[in-house]
């Protein structure tokens, strides 16, 4: 496993793949970089580093789709797994597993060295202008110009027992406020309620351009009182370096790009958004007031670069380093609840509205119980968990489907999951507000119905499946390898 320790580093990985398509002519910051960035994640094109800026300071950049897909052969997935610390080659399920594999191990918290390249430009008080850098105005009707989408938050409980780094759009009021979501079901808004609760704003920092890694953790619905930094430790062996702010006893990763710093209020709101959405969509109407972060400190390394995401439909980071740890989560909890799953995937294509969760064959005599009891406790387990807040649909199938491939999984929907005993509906649940099919009522409230789609054999079938009509179900094995190494001999020139 390779750590790549910043922004820079990872660039030139991608830039070794042919993952990264330098952008030298100018460009606008408005809607010019992101309609550019929209395109590379809809053609999977490579990640975009825009380096001149209509109206910005001379070296100041801007990276689009980081750790969107690719279109060259076998490199799929290759940013997300470079980002990850694996070979650029792998799938999901190694993915999935090697997030899920490092949440069994203990925790190694963040070490604090003495300063990093963050600190190499420090702007104090009225020295702060967020409009220095280039940020860019993302879709056509948003409600302002969103300086976070792929940024770490960083914010601490009041007695320091709990650090939560996570991610969630943050849009600029002004030179030195801005303003996003704060949802109460977010751990970001759980620790804000706390120091609410005294009476006083919550110190926050907002990280840009962190080590690929971080966004993946921030984006890991972990439990509460489990800290990200943490858990990346774990995932390394070894302890992110982190410096601490300048205005706050917070700490945030040295390698960083720029470092936002103040305090959420506890009293003061401004309008937020609207913006394009992940499932996406774009909702008109007014913004939505939301509590305001005051910059007090930003501090940036020497040609900073801002990572961005530009949200909308599948697939950019939002389903990738939102969605792929939701899985690997979502697989945890499973297990640590006895219920042997052996892979949860979001398929990236479902804009994280649908969890698939497959099972062994042998899953009947572990659990000695029903496919619609086990889909129920596969429920109780995940809509309660953090994890299973997001996500209003889940598919439950043998894992003689691989769920990764997406030829498979709607192959496997349709011709198991049975139309009227197949569905099973969990009424009266919290729900994300986002969710794009809910009612305006529902998107008040937080509560909706979910489902899970049983996809499991009927139970008189016991643990027999039948047979698959494909090359690898249809024919002889020994007949399958003559085929393969005959391959190019017979005249083919693609796998």
């Amino acid at each position: 496993m390779k750590h790549i320790k910043s922004l820079r580093e990872y660039i030139d990985a991608l830039k070794a793949l042919g993952e990264l398509q330098e952008v030298d002519k100018e460009v606008d910051w408005n809607l010019e970089i992101a309609a550019i960035t929209r395109r590379c994640y809809e053609t999977g094109a490579p990640a975009a580093l825009f380096n001149t800026i209509k109206g910005a300071e001379k070296g100041f950049r801007v990276l689009g789709a980081p750790a969107g897909i690719s279109r060259q052969p076998g490199l799929y997935l290759s940013r997300v797994a470079v980002s990850l610390g694996l070979d650029p080659g792998v799938g999901g399920q190694e993915i999935i597993h090697a997030l899920a594999d490092a949440r069994t191990r203990k925790g190694i918290p963040p070490k604090r060295i003495e300063t990093g390249p963050c600190k190499e430009n420090i702007a104090l008080g009225a020295d702060v202008d967020l409009f220095r850098f280039p940020t860019p105005l993302m879709h056509e009707g948003d409600g302002g110009r969103y300086f976070n989408t792929l940024g770490a938050i960083v914010v601490q409980s009041p007695d320091k027992k709990w650090t939560n780094w996570s991610i969630a759009r943050i849009m600029i009021v002004d030179k030195n406020r801005m303003t996003g979501i704060v949802h109460p079901l977010q751990h970001v808004g759980t620790i804000h309620k706390m120091w609410n609760d005294i009476g006083k704003p919550t110190p926050f920092a907002l990280v840009q351009g962190c080590e690929p890694f971080l966004p993946f953790v921030c984006g890991m619905p972990l439990p509460a009182f489990v800290s990200e930094g943490d858990y990346a430790g774990a995932y390394f062996g070894a302890p992110i370096e982190v410096v601490k702010c300048e205005t706050s006893d917070l700490e945030v990763p040295a390698t960083a790009e720029m470092v936002i710093e103040g305090t959420l209020s506890n009293t003061e709101m401004a309008s937020e958004g609207p913006m394009g959405e992940y499932a996406g969509y774009m909702w008109s109407g007014p913004g939505i007031p939301q509590p305001v972060y005051n910059v007090s400190a930003i501090t940036f390394r020497n040609q900073a670069i801002l990572p961005i995401t530009i949200a909308g439909g599948p697939v950019d980071e939002d389903h990738t380093a939102w969605g792929l740890p939701l899985a690997a989560e979502a697989l945890t909890q499973l297990r640590e609840h006895g219920v042997p799953a052996t892979l949860a995937w979001v398929p990236l294509e479902s804009a994280i509205h649908w969890l698939v969760v497959t099972m062994p064959r042998s899953w009947r005599k572990q659990l000695n119980c029903t496919a619609e009891q086990l889909c129920q406790k596969i429920g109780s387990i995940l809509f309660e968990a953090k994890c299973g807040l997001q996500v209003p649909k889940i598919l439950v199938l043998n894992d003689d489907i691989d769920p990764t491939d997406l030829q498979q999984l709607v192959w496997a929907f349709a011709t198991r999951c049975h139309p009227r005993t197949g569905e099973i509906h969990f009424g009266n649940e919290i729900i994300s507000p986002l969710v794009a099919f809910l009612k305006t009522s529902e998107k008040h409230t937080g509560i909706s119905t979910k489902v899970i789609y049983n996809c499991l054999p009927p139970d008189e079938w016991g643990d027999n499946l039948p047979k698959r009509s494909s090359f690898t179900g249809s024919f002889p094995q020994e007949l399958q390898e003559r085929v393969l190494a005959n391959w190019k001999a017979y005249g083919f020139t693609r796998p």
